[in-house]
């Protein structure tokens, strides 16, 4: 765990983003359309600060 880059949650997360995006998508034809667009830009914002952090944390740990 301590030598992982954690390129695999990026990949699992984003995955799970696209699948969560084309329902979310999907669903902007249905009466609550305003609350599957709130939902899929909340999904996309928590995966770029997954990026972010990951990218904090290779910036810390790499060699000087």
């Amino acid at each position: 765990m301590t030598t992982s880059t954690g390129a695999i949650w990026l990949v699992m997360g984003g995955a799970l983003t696209l699948l969560c995006g084309a329902l979310l998508f999907a669903m902007q034809w249905l009466s609550l359309a305003g609350v599957a667009t709130l939902t899929l830009l909340i999904v996309i914002v928590f995966l770029i600060c997954a990026v972010i952090v990951t990218a904090i944390e290779w910036g810390a740990v790499s060699p000087s």
